[in-house]
């Protein structure tokens, strides 16, 4: 499961805040040493892109930031239009409960066709996994969940296996269906909030700027590397799996590093404007007014408070926050303000745009994509990294919208 809107929303104003990152090299050589045991030749090639870049960013530092070609003037109103009509195979209704009086709950989205559902008694422990085709609308159980442990909360799958967190736990199971097997205990540390699962591995970005490997098979968890930690340097995870360099951050050209393949994009900031994330395709810029100010201006992670010209106000009420949301091409094409209004942030692999009232928006379409003829029940909406999902006025019926059936 994905990160909550909160932390998403701290996570944020620290990227348009400008924190300090690792420097390109730092970042690609640290990727490169992670896939060195794997592929020796695509470290190499990532350590020779390195060099390049290296010498493209001292460039930048003589010739002056670059620009993008200005935004076009006069873009369309985007067209609104409903989840339905734009993504057809993508919205799904199923049952709320089961034969035996449980409560389904979408948790993942495993591929177009499977949703991972967490199953138990209402407002309790989940007991079980089950798996919801909604080709066929056949639901059939994946493992039983121990009941000493916590419930699922941050979950992974590559299609064959799934790997979940419970409390400080890490579980695994094969899809489509085997018992349920722990494979660590993370302890008190720094705990994932997102996952992968490559090469046999789950992978996560801890803490402290290390990504770790846990083996499938078992095997101890180990801190693959480190990035430096100098003063308040830190990794910044922009959109799974990518990572983003700190000159992005302050409006500079810089890159994206995939963690999982080791693979980098160059990214140019439209008109010299700080990027918050950024996808593959598409980046973000997020602007808040009233100004935030860090409550200790000597330690950027200890909070914000609201700089209205009086008393300060926590951050926890980010309702006193006007968020305007920019977008952009990775080559700096296409800047422009969303049509979403409030916080939003990247979703579907960075390539919508998503906010706090479950609309969406296709840069490449020019849609926004609404959920409100869904949305019978809001306080029952939940929202994952591919999913959204609610129950209907009916209580018999649920439904979701998988974003990974819209391609």
């Amino acid at each position: 499961m994905p990160e909550t809107m909160e932390s998403r929303l701290i996570r944020t104003l620290r990227a348009a805040d400008a924190l300090v990152l690792p420097s390109a090299d730092d970042l690609l050589t640290g990727v490169a040493r992670r896939r060195r045991a794997r592929t020796r030749r695509r470290a190499q090639a990532v350590l020779a892109a390195a060099a390049v870049i290296a010498v493209i960013a001292g460039s930048t530092l003589v010739t002056g930031r670059l620009r993008a070609d200005p935004p076009p003037v006069g873009d369309p109103s985007p067209a609104i239009v409903t989840a339905e009509e734009a993504w057809p195979g993508a919205v799904t209704r199923f049952p709320t409960r089961s034969a035996d009086g449980l409560t389904y709950t979408p948790l993942l989205a495993v591929d177009a066709t499977r949703t991972l559902l967490l199953t138990g008694p209402e407002g309790g422990t989940a007991t079980r996994m089950d798996l919801l085709d909604t080709a066929t609308g056949v639901i059939t159980t994946v493992t039983a969940l121990d009941p000493a442990a916590a419930s699922p909360t941050v979950v992974t799958t590559d299609g064959q296996t799934a790997a979940w967190l419970s409390g400080t736990e890490l579980w695994q199971t094969p899809l489509p269906g085997g018992p349920a097997r722990r494979l660590d205990d993370l302890g008190k540390g720094a705990l994932p909030t997102l996952m992968a699962i490559d090469d046999g591995k789950v992978v996560w970005l801890g803490g402290f700027g290390s990504v770790v490997d846990v083996p499938l098979d078992g095997s101890p968890s180990e801190a693959i590397f480190n990035f430096s930690m100098e003063g308040t340097n830190r990794p910044a995870m922009a959109v799974w799996p990518w990572l983003m360099s700190t000159e992005l951050m302050r409006g500079s050209p810089g890159i994206l590093t995939n963690l999982m393949t080791a693979n980098n994009l160059w990214v140019t900031p439209a008109d010299g404007k700080g990027l918050t994330a950024c996808g593959p395709e598409w980046c973000t810029a997020t602007r808040a007014q009233p100004t935030l100010t860090p409550i200790d201006p000597d330690n950027p992670y200890g909070g914000y408070y609201v700089d209205t010209g009086q008393a300060p106000t926590d951050l926890r009420e980010p309702g006193l926050l006007s968020m305007r949301t920019y977008i952009q091409r990775v080559d700096g094409t296409g800047f422009r303000e969303s049509p979403l209004t409030g916080y939003s942030w990247l979703a579907h692999g960075g390539k919508l745009i998503t906010d706090v009232r479950h609309r969406f928006y296709d840069p490449e379409r020019n849609q926004v994509i609404t959920l409100d003829h869904l949305i019978e029940v809001p306080e029952s909406v939940g929202v994952g990294d591919e999913l959204v999902y609610g129950r209907s006025a009916d209580p018999a019926v649920s439904w979701l919208v998988n974003l990974k059936a819209i391609d």
